[in-house]
């Protein structure tokens, strides 16, 4: 539950609840935030549970808070915001090719399901996993080029990496996570 609050906190820093007021027309701007703020919740535990499972991109006492903040500040990017109508399963962008808050492009590979923001997670994490490996002679900060673009070496791919992994790396040495 702590690392879950942790990486709540940061959502809420990148894209403040209010953020999403458009949504629930009839609703009160505490309407509004109260259930973006229990999306965000979900968001969170559903990444935490994923994490508990499956191979952390960083090692050591903090990496499953490292991998966490990746993930997320991945998802920020690619869902512009964490916004609701890109955290389904369906297309949602590239003209329908790419689904979720991950952004995952389709087709997917074999064994691969996508029925929920979990397996979103679950694949991202894989992808993030590839990209890291195949750029691993490349700067840490430079490894998602292939998430990004497809190749180690795009400029863009590269600026886009920095630019998340900037995000989680700055919230973790300016948020430190006290694990009590």
């Amino acid at each position: 539950m702590q690392l879950v609050s942790y990486l709540l906190s940061a959502m809420i820093a990148w894209t403040p609840l209010a953020e999403h007021r458009y949504s629930l027309h009839q609703a009160s701007d505490q309407e509004k935030d109260d259930y973006t703020l229990s999306r965000y919740q979900d968001i969170a535990t559903d990444l935490v549970e994923v994490l508990s499972d499956n191979k952390l991109l960083f090692e050591g006492e903090l990496g499953k808070v490292q991998t966490g903040l990746l993930v997320l500040a991945i998802a920020s990017f690619e869902s512009g915001g964490f916004r609701e109508d890109i955290d389904n399963v369906k297309g949602s962008g590239d003209h329908g090719q790419s689904h979720c808050i991950m952004q995952i492009m389709y087709p997917l590979r074999d064994g691969e399901v996508m029925n929920d923001r979990q397996d979103c997670f679950r694949i991202g994490l894989a992808r993030i996993r590839e990209s890291m490996q195949a750029c691993r002679s490349y700067r840490l900060d430079e490894r998602l080029a292939v998430y990004a673009r497809g190749k180690c070496d795009s400029k863009w791919g590269i600026a886009n990496s920095k630019m998340k992994m900037k995000r989680a790396s700055y919230w973790l040495t300016t948020h430190p996570f006290i694990n009590e």
